[in-house]
């Protein structure tokens, strides 16, 4: 997926990124994990042809670098705990997810937006205008609900419930 590799990252990314490793680890295969085979987060169902189990933590960081915090625009984002923790749902729930949670929590903070699950200047502006702090507690609440509605779905889920608490609060 990458298209080119940087290695001159920016402050709130690699705060973001230091983050993102308490909750992505070693190597895993677990079946009931959507993911399936990681490291770091990074999963063998997104990245077919990478040798998941010998991927060093650099080339973790590059591909987290290229393929999510520049493209999916977290350099835009002033705030370091609202990028990491943007990052950090992306990289957990998907591009999709990550966005309608932080949209939700845009408007819980009284700003008007349609939830459409894309990232664009205007939610990036909304972002950047709206209090760090209430911003990041309403997008704490929305992940958890998010996990909650998820685990209710499908119960078999529910041995990752106190991990992803843990992390929505974060």
């Amino acid at each position: 997926m990458s298209v080119f590799l940087k290695e001159v990252f920016s402050e709130n990314f690699d705060l973001a990124f230091q983050k993102l490793l308490e909750f992505e680890g070693e190597y895993s295969n677990n079946p009931a994990d959507f993911g399936g085979e990681t490291k770091f987060g990074i999963s063998k169902k997104v990245y077919k042809n990478l040798d998941i189990k010998n991927l060093s933590i650099d080339d973790a960081k590059k591909i987290y670098w290229n393929d999510y915090w520049l493209k999916y625009r977290c350099d835009e984002i002033v705030s370091s705990k609202i990028s990491s923790k943007f990052f950090d749902l992306i990289v957990n729930v998907g591009f999709g997810n990550a966005s309608t949670i932080l949209q939700r929590a845009l408007i819980a903070n009284l700003k008007k937006i349609e939830i459409d699950a894309i990232v664009g200047t205007k939610t990036i502006k909304l972002v950047n205008d709206t209090n760090s702090e209430n911003l990041i507690t309403a997008m704490r609440s929305e992940t958890a609900a998010y996990y909650r509605i998820l685990i209710l779905k499908n119960p078999k889920l529910k041995i990752f419930e106190n991990g992803w608490l843990r992390r929505a609060y974060s």
